[in-house]
């Protein structure tokens, strides 16, 4: 479920704002975007994931669900 995904995404983000877990939120965030029919969204977030974690080993996965 996309959008209970995303809430619960938020409150984590909003807890956690620098936690350990901020590239699995974002990863999560993406394909929860991607699934919800939110292409717009989820390139947006996946460019912002490509610019603050440039060399992450989640990029590959970002990359197949929005390629740059």
């Amino acid at each position: 479920d996309s959008s209970n995904a995303l809430e619960a995404l938020k409150l984590h983000q909003t807890r956690f704002p620098r936690g350990r877990l901020t590239e699995e939120r974002e990863l999560i965030a993406i394909q929860a975007l991607t699934r919800s029919g939110d292409q717009a969204g989820a390139a947006a977030r996946a460019q912002a994931f490509r610019v603050r974690f440039p060399n992450s080993v989640f990029l590959p996965a970002v990359d197949r669900l929005v390629p740059p």
